[in-house]
């Protein structure tokens, strides 16, 4: 019983864990979103679309970038990378609770000094009497061998807990690792789908402009034929011609950026710029619209958005390193032993009579360090203030995010089926002023005024389709698209299967 007494203290005391526990912040978040439909949050939920939200816009091909950028990117590599790194440091940080065990070894040939006296008496391997003027030197024995092998241990008892809280601060590291990678995953996605947006929305630009080109070469030698008979005049032809070449000198930009999109499109699947030309340069129509997006609840977003999620993670991490800080004020215990063979030569090297052991508690304390471990407190203090802030910040990046993307993509949709009656409506008048032009009836500048009108009104429309689907794809990316994604498999080392790249050697 009185060796169980020390046991049984050393069990409570090591229950105890110096420095702050960890409470998630507390935040005070609108009940509902101010730009969202009044019915949003009551329409039926299809969780499906919102993981894989870019399945959304039925655009097959949209599908297989966001895939292979998802298996190829190279900066989401560096993520999965430094992934590793955090559940390597944790592991190292759950191995230090353990006792440390070491094998030993070694020889070492010795003469001892002929000027001191603390070894005369110690019995010499090799016969040899060393001498002074030629005399010996009776009973001392110069020259020895040793033989030594064994296994060494150390053990700090964590006893208030320093250990453990190194512990805690690396798992909630790593957790904010697999959150920053779901953030550089959903950006990627969303640099895919908007990247592909522009580049459908620039080549059904580039082809409204070849048809304006051909439009108005045709009004253009139409006009000629027309002086030449004298129902027309110098300045209709040369109106014709200008708007013509007007409509030649805006297809090169839309060749150039064209181009760059596909470059990076490519970059972004991990493959060199030129690589998709081939399967992006057939025009496509600009992908579908989502006809509504399900915005849920404010109280949601701090489970959907990857960089809250980190940045909560960052202070859990950073919280425990106070802990880490504060067991610096406190004793270090630890067992150290030592069993082995020991012997000075080498026929009875390992024998039971060679054996030797060695086994004891210690400690270690900075009495007097002259305030330095209370500066790492401070510092450890202050850090975790900071991060608290940068959590409160990030929250309202988020949800400013959310309104300004629930704005951006109503007002749209708002202006959007307008713009396709103005184009319908200026289509309309473009055709009858023709008609009637070539038959006399009204003078050129009837037509000028509605094909201007009809060509800007197209490229309204084409760019609206556009903006209205990017502004979905905004509004995924603040919404967190694609949270559900379970991250408990990163801490056991197993990768969820639609997302983990082929790692290469």
């Amino acid at each position: 019983m009185k060796k169980l007494i020390p046991l049984s203290s050393l069990l409570l005391l090591s229950a105890c864990m110096v420095g702050p526990d960890y409470h998630e912040p507390s935040t005070c978040l609108p009940d509902k979103w101010k730009n969202a439909e009044e019915n949003n949050e009551k329409k039926p939920r299809n969780i499906q679309e919102e993981v894989k939200w870019w399945e959304n816009f039925k655009d097959s091909l949209l599908t297989q970038l966001v895939r292979e950028t998802i298996k190829s990117n190279y900066d989401l590599k560096v993520a999965f990378a430094t992934i590793y790194q955090a559940r390597a440091t944790l592991l190292g940080a759950e191995a230090d609770l353990m006792p440390e065990i070491d094998g030993i070894g070694a020889f070492s040939h010795n003469e001892n000094s002929l000027n001191t006296s603390q070894f005369s008496n110690q019995q010499s391997v090799l016969p040899v009497t060393p001498t002074v003027g030629g005399a010996s030197i009776p009973g001392f024995n110069r020259y020895f061998d040793l033989y030594r092998t064994g296994l060494t241990t150390t053990w700090e008892v964590d006893i208030f807990g320093r250990l453990r809280r190194s512990v805690e601060s690396a798992e909630a590291s790593l957790e904010a690792q697999v959150d920053d990678m779901h953030g550089v995953l959903l950006s990627l996605i969303a640099q895919v789908a908007s990247n592909y947006i522009n580049l459908r929305s620039y080549q059904k630009q580039l082809e409204v402009t070849q048809k304006s080109y051909e439009s108005w070469d045709s009004i253009y030698k139409l006009n000629k034929s027309l002086l030449k008979a004298g129902l027309a005049t110098d300045i209709d032809v040369a109106q014709a011609e200008t708007s013509r070449d007007q409509a030649a000198a805006a297809i090169p930009p839309l060749r150039a950026l064209i181009k760059i999109t596909i470059h990076q499109l490519s970059i972004l699947t991990g493959k060199p710029p030129a690589c998709l030309y081939d399967l992006l340069s057939k025009v496509k129509p600009i992908p579908y619209i989502p006809p509504e997006i399900f915005a849920g609840v404010p109280c949601e977003l701090i489970k959907r958005r990857p960089d809250i999620r980190a940045a909560e993670r960052t202070l859990a991490a950073a919280t425990a390193q106070i802990g880490v800080a504060e067991g610096s004020l406190y004793p270090i215990f630890s067992f150290t032993g030592t069993i082995g063979y020991q012997s000075n030569h080498a026929h009875n090297f390992i024998t039971p009579g060679s054996g030797f052991y060695s086994f004891g508690p210690g400690f270690t304390w900075d009495l007097i360090d002259f305030g330095r471990v209370r500066a790492k407190i401070n510092s450890a203090t202050a850090i975790r203030d900071e991060n608290f802030y940068q959590y409160k910040s990030t929250l309202l990046t988020a949800l400013a995010d959310v309104e300004n993307s629930l704005v951006n993509y109503a007002e749209e949709a708002k202006r959007y089926p307008d713009l396709i009656s103005a184009y319908e409506a200026s289509k309309r008048a473009a055709d009858i002023s023709l008609l009637r032009y070539e038959s006399g009836l009204i003078t050129f500048i009837v037509v000028y005024q509605a094909q201007l009108t009809y060509q800007a009104a197209i490229l309204q429309m084409v760019q609206s389709h556009a903006t209205l689907a990017l502004n979905s794809v905004a509004l995924y990316k603040a919404l967190g698209g694609g949270w559900q994604i379970d991250k408990t498999c990163w801490m056991q080392n197993q990768p969820p299967t639609l997302l983990w790249p082929e790692r290469e050697d």
